[in-house]
């Protein structure tokens, strides 16, 4: 089963304007429908861009020790925007599963040992859980590049890493590795071909260090 498929998700707003500029958002509130969380300030992100997430729970920090966090987080990660600071708070108190597609927010939540995937990882939850088929899968990719969406080659390669050794692969139906192979491929050819063109996706989200 993949990781995504249970739990609470904090999506930060690189995430959801990829998939907004893909015209799926309607697929990300599907796959964590009753268990998207956004924290009040990439809710103000997405404002700000002109984006509503109908089916997304606002968290706003409260506690103490949410502000303590949040500050702490803030100060030893100083590139890293509100919105993302934001995402990592909540997922850390809601015991959430973070996604984003910065690289340094997905740095700070292995630090804190929390779970992160990004948009790539949303796209391969969508075909295990056959709410795509592979080759939709790769259009969806393949339109938020199109759109100025950075997805960066470490996260692609994290995606397909060796096994560590002396651990067994887990049984893979062949349709899905295939069409995983076929995403990789298609996103590696498009991404070398179209870098030189991208253009930031929006002003709310045109501060991302590494990947968007």
């Amino acid at each position: 089963m993949h990781r995504l498929a249970g739990g609470a998700v904090s999506v930060d707003a690189s995430v959801i304007v990829d998939f907004h500029l893909a015209v799926r958002l309607a697929l990300l509130e599907e796959l964590f429908s009753g268990r998207l969380l956004i924290s009040d300030f990439v809710e103000q992100e997405l404002m700000e861009a002109g984006i509503q997430l109908t089916a997304a729970q606002t968290v706003a920090l409260s506690s103490t020790e949410e502000w303590d966090f949040f500050g702490d987080l803030r100060r030893r990660k100083p590139g890293l925007g509100l919105g993302e600071l934001g995402a990592l708070t909540v997922a850390h108190f809601q015991n959430a599963i973070l996604v984003t597609n910065d690289r340094q927010a997905r740095q700070a939540a292995e630090e804190f040992n929390l779970p992160v995937h990004g948009g790539l990882g949303v796209l391969e939850y969508a075909a295990d859980a056959a709410r795509l088929s592979g080759q939709e899968a790769v259009t969806i990719l393949e339109k938020m590049i199109q759109q100025g969406a950075w997805i960066s080659d470490e996260l692609v390669d994290r995606r397909t890493r060796p096994l560590t050794p002396g651990r067994r692969e887990p049984p893979v139906d062949a349709g899905r590795r295939d069409s995983r192979l076929v995403a990789i491929d298609s996103y590696r050819s498009v991404s070398n071909s179209g870098k030189q063109n991208r253009q930031p996706l929006n002003p709310c989200c045109n501060a991302r260090s590494g990947s968007l």
